[in-house]
């Protein structure tokens, strides 16, 4: 099985629009859960805040394979998803790795 990671901070400055779009783009995230084959499953965390230079929202998704990450993220509802997160992301990492 392969975990996908991807932390994700946010570019908005002002702390209302920030929580708004951060609520937003979980939402979409979550959505994607039972719509993109290969995606067995998929949880979306928000940090809570308290230290200024972490991250906003962390994914972490679950594949049977390689080829199943492959073909989530070449998926048409996922690629939204990204696109929406362009508009908004400022900076990302990302960690895949491989569990028995």
């Amino acid at each position: 099985m392969i975990v996908h990671n991807i932390a994700f901070k946010l570019a908005e400055t002002d702390p209302r629009v920030r929580a708004e779009q951060t609520a937003e783009f979980a939402r979409r995230i979550r959505d994607l859960g039972g719509k993109v084959p290969g995606l067995q499953s998929i949880s979306v965390g928000t940090d809570v805040g308290r230290i200024a230079d972490h991250y906003d929202l962390v994914l972490v998704s679950h594949h049977d394979s390689y080829e199943d990450l492959e073909a989530y993220q070449a998926h048409p509802l996922h690629v939204e998803v990204i696109e929406f997160g362009k508009t908004i992301v400022s900076a990302r990492a990302c960690v895949d790795y491989e569990v028995a």
